[in-house]
């Protein structure tokens, strides 16, 4: 089963306002995360160290990130930084263990409201990145040019097809 570490990043789309980055730094033993579409995630820039992520998005803080980031990394990054989140950050998606887990996280980043969007299961990863994807890629379109806007678009589709079948599926 493909995972997070399948994902190929396509440094093509460095070019673009909007960027979207996950993380997930496995530290010893860790979970699988199952990404059965990680092929088709090549706009998403994986991260296997917290400190190189928030650096990279310090470095590049004139571009717009959306942030996947595993429960425990994202914990680690607060307590780390006291709570800082870099500035270019928009949007936060946090996937946990277990369902309690996630009830904790949604206690824990309450003050963070405004930038936690979702909190969910891992187990629905490849689905809520699908489905934002979607809607990423249509911002990708807006600032394409020619090539590159009939690429999107066929990556859109593509997204589109398999989210239809993921959720056909369930």
């Amino acid at each position: 089963m493909p995972s997070i570490r399948d994902i190929q990043f396509d440094s093509s789309y460095q070019e673009a306002t909007f960027w979207m980055f996950l993380v997930y730094q496995l530290d010893g033993i860790g979970l699988e995360v199952p990404l059965r579409n990680a092929q088709l995630m090549s706009f998403v820039q994986p991260f296997h160290n917290r400190q190189i992520c928030r650096n990279y998005m310090l470095d590049h803080n004139q571009k717009l990130v959306t942030l996947f980031a595993y429960s425990e990394d994202i914990e680690k990054w607060w307590n780390d930084h006291r709570d800082d989140i870099p500035f270019n950050v928009q949007e936060i998606y946090i996937f946990c263990d277990t369902s309690k887990d996630v009830a904790w996280i949604k206690t824990y980043t309450g003050r963070f409201s405004s930038k936690v969007k979702d909190t969910f299961i891992y187990d629905r990863l490849d689905e809520k990145i699908l489905y934002y994807a979607i809607g990423f890629i249509g911002k990708l379109i807006e600032e394409a040019q020619n090539d590159t806007y009939d690429r999107l678009k066929v990556v859109r589709k593509n997204l589109c097809k398999a989210l239809s079948k993921l959720l056909d599926e369930q």
